[in-house]
């Protein structure tokens, strides 16, 4: 029993690094590198792996093919904004904010720069693999994620930098036991840190275990964009209240998922009959929906979100259950004893409850996504019992299957940024979460740096300006498409259909084809 705790508890710390969510089922990272060595005018490399593009680039500007397949915007020398406004929706109460660019010059000096530097922020949590070993948790190597950070500052100072400066990644570690125990604690000293101590003009975070309410609406509050790299599940209520300072790197809203998650099960016949205790098919049997979400504001509204979506389908009367910590056990038995035979869980701790069910013989059918980290979390680390008949969706490849059944045709980005980490001495073969991490941040890093330049500024609402621009032609590393639209602060833009296969006890996609969100 204390072992089983204690998986648990390990299991949803790990969630706090499972930031990226990668890329797709089939080849080893050598096969999809190989896909394609360039991009055009607007990739990194040459077919021959040397960079393109190089020289003496304008000082004051990122050279156009410096945003990694897509979205880099020549700059003239000086940051002008041409004083361009942005509505956002702000504060808790849904009142519209109008937030104006800064207009003229860049300062010398300001929040976050200085004359030689632009700091970014990026938060760590590198003890996680080490807390997973010593549970005996397997494939929970995080990788460098300091050097994999730098590796992406480094090629983009190498094409120029940012308005005349190069970028500077500070770094936060985070102790995984000590957010676990007071994420709001952590998180608002994280966020003074950036904000008072050590100011930045960004900050990505992969940090899931401190992605809560307080941490992100204190960044709003400073007015310094958060990108978050997190598979904290949210809404776009979440998004439009912190607008322009909340953007979502590795994860789709639930009010965009939720609709395609359920159409695509019942494509895949999910919603057929299943007995909970044998954890087999039942035909005739109706299916009885439970839905596991945080107990908080967020997850109470991504319940019915999901509960409306069912009942599209025919589904009218899901049991909703809101859980609180790692303790599932309670969960299982109202699940169990009110008849669901069909589960779905909107967060990371998917993993947690298999552990509890396989305790108490319940083997439901799992609806899942790549919220749930289908390989790393389940496949590697789920008891075997639990995981026959599970169906559902995903954009990550690297955390929904292994090398193996990665099929390699994400994006043009994802090669480029594979080729900067080989450079660097970083290598990803069999360490699909380090893989996923430094997807993450090569998207995100991108994402702010682009952002910024197309806006013509530093400010939150010159960034989100900037990324309005480049929206269309934005290339993810660790998604099939990027989703990214004025009310749609949020990189994955595709799912497909994802499936447990007995024959090999894998994740495998169950289509080559892309369903958009």
């Amino acid at each position: 029993m204390v072992r089983t705790r204690g998986r648990r508890a390990a299991a949803r710390a790990a969630a706090a690094v499972v930031l990226v969510l990668l890329t797709a089922c089939g080849s080893t990272v050598q096969n999809r590198a190989g896909l394609r060595t360039a991009v055009g005018g607007d990739g990194l490399s040459a077919p021959d792996g040397t960079s393109t593009g190089g020289g003496a680039a304008d000082p004051g500007a990122v050279a156009a093919d410096a945003g990694l397949g897509g979205g880099g915007v020549t700059g003239t020398g000086s940051a002008t904004s041409g004083g361009t406004k942005v509505t956002t929706r702000g504060g808790t109460s849904g009142t519209a904010d109008t937030v104006a660019t800064t207009k003229g010059p860049l300062p010398k000096t300001g929040p976050g720069w200085d004359e030689n530097y632009i700091y970014i922020g990026v938060t760590t949590q590198k003890d996680v693999q080490r807390t997973a070993q010593s549970l005996n948790l397997a494939g929970l190597d995080a990788g460098d994620q300091e050097g994999e950070a730098n590796a992406i500052a480094d090629e983009l100072n190498r094409r120029g930098g940012l308005f005349g400066r190069k970028i500077k990644i500070v770094f936060r570690d985070q102790n995984t036991v000590q957010t676990a125990q007071d994420p709001n604690t952590v998180g608002t000293a994280t966020c003074r840190y950036y904000t008072e101590d050590r100011p930045v003009v960004a900050v990505l975070n992969p940090v899931t275990l401190m992605d809560v309410t307080s941490f992100r609406g204190c960044f709003a509050k400073a007015k310094v964009p958060l990108f978050s790299a997190s598979v904290a599940a949210v809404d776009a209520k979440v998004g439009a209240d912190l607008a322009p300072y909340f953007y979502q790197a590795v994860a789709p809203t639930w009010d965009a998922l939720a609709p395609v998650l359920v159409r695509e099960l019942q494509g895949q016949g999910w919603f057929n009959g299943w007995n909970a205790r044998t954890g087999t098919a039942m035909p005739g049997q109706k299916a009885k929906v439970g839905v596991l979400v945080n107990d908080d504001e967020v997850g109470a509204r991504v319940a019915g979100i999901v509960t409306r979506a069912l009942a599209s389908v025919g589904n009218t009367d899901p049991v909703v259950f809101q859980y609180t910590g790692t303790d599932f056990s309670s969960a299982v038995l109202q699940f169990s004893g009110r008849g669901v035979t069909h589960v779905i869980v909107t967060s990371a701790d998917l993993l947690g409850f298999q552990l509890s069910a396989s305790s108490q013989s319940y083997r439901p059918r799992y609806g899942i996504t790549s919220y749930n980290a289908p390989q790393t979390f389940l496949e590697n680390n789920g008891p075997k019992d639990q995981q026959p008949g599970s169906l559902g969706v995903g954009w990550s490849p690297s955390l929904d299957t292994s090398d193996a059944n990665d099929p390699g045709d994400t994006s043009p980005a994802e090669p480029e940024c594979l080729n900067i980490y080989k450079k660097a001495g970083q290598t990803f073969v069999g360490k699909r979460l380090a893989e996923g991490v430094a997807f993450a941040f090569c998207d995100g890093l991108r994402l702010i740096v682009q952002g910024a330049q197309a806006g013509g500024g530093l400010s939150g609402a010159a960034i989100f300006q900037g990324i309005q621009q480049i929206a269309p032609s934005f290339n993810t590393a660790f998604s099939f498409a990027n989703g990214l639209g004025p009310t749609r602060l949020f990189i994955p833009g595709a799912v497909r259909r994802l499936a447990w296969e007995p024959s090999c006890s894998c994740f495998r996609y169950a289509s080559a084809a892309n369903a958009k969100l």
